[in-house]
């Protein structure tokens, strides 16, 4: 998130207009996104939280929340997935996973609980399961508060 809030015009490409190009691409195929459960960042209660009680505090989230609202103002069929921290075993970036896999100190919030997201598990799971009677924002998370 600090390279959002570092590049906010990047990030509002990246997070922003691909997405809705996506969508204007889909032309009513059914279009699944990720999103992301920092939407809910700023939210002053201790969760969990409804889809709809969102407040943002970052750049990043910020981003993440104008994406659903502009691709699901496109293709109201759309699924956002509001997933906790995303992963990918096949990458050369640090992520939360291979972060753990090194020899070297590793600091997180001490302010969130939070679990992770494989993104080829949610992919494979849900990917068959999303059918047309699903549609709009869904929380692919477990439940957690912020304290």
């Amino acid at each position: 998130m600090g390279i959002c809030e570092n590049n906010p015009e990047e990030s509002y490409f990246a997070n922003v207009q691909v997405p809705m190009y996506l969508a204007k691409a889909a032309k009513g195929r059914k279009l699944i996104c990720f999103s992301s459960d920092q939407v809910y960042s700023g939210c002053d209660d201790d969760g969990p939280y409804a889809e709809e009680n969102v407040k943002p505090a970052n750049v990043y989230a910020t981003h993440k929340l104008e994406m659903e609202q502009r691709v699901l103002d496109i293709e109201p069929s759309a699924v956002m997935l509001r997933a906790e921290w995303m992963y990918d075993m096949e990458t050369t970036k640090d992520n939360y996973f291979t972060l753990l896999n090194k020899e070297k100190a590793v600091y997180f919030s001490s302010q969130e609980f939070r679990g992770i997201t494989y993104l080829k598990e949610v992919a494979r799971k849900y990917g068959i399961e999303f059918s047309d009677a699903l549609d709009g924002v869904v929380r692919c998370a477990k439940d957690y508060k912020i304290i």
